[in-house]
């Protein structure tokens, strides 16, 4: 029993967000923002290629296009400062140089690799 009012405990303070910390809160009449889920911010990132699909299209059509999606997403991710040398990153600008690669995939890696530059870097330096 314990153990269920621990794990209660523990998602009722996630789900509070900041205003659960000790400490930290907001003024009265402000509640914590909204936090977006990864799935949510993952599928936005890829509406270029996802909101090009058809509810008709095969299964596996779709399951693949949500890989190149999440293939891109995680490359990018791991070549924040945090994690290490950007090995995926590098992996994925080669495979986009790849003169096998079919033309329709390497621009839908580059359009994905330019969204996420446009919409989710915030410490990257943008050209003028």
């Amino acid at each position: 029993m314990h153990a269920e009012h621990a794990r209660k405990r523990r998602l009722s303070v996630h789900h509070a967000g900041a205003a659960a910390v000790p400490g930290f809160g907001y003024p009265d009449g402000m509640s914590a923002p909204r936090v977006r889920k990864i799935s949510e911010t993952i599928l936005d990132f890829g509406d270029p290629l996802l909101g090009q699909l058809d509810a008709a299209l095969p299964l596996d059509v779709i399951r693949s296009t949500l890989k190149i999606v999440v293939t891109v997403w995680n490359a990018h991710v791991m070549a924040m400062p945090r994690w290490g040398p950007p090995q995926f990153l590098a992996d994925l600008h080669e495979r986009m140089r790849d003169p096998q690669m079919p033309r329709e995939m390497v621009e839908a890696m580059r359009t994905l690799s330019q969204r996420r530059l446009e919409r989710l870097c915030w410490t990257c330096e943008r050209s003028s």
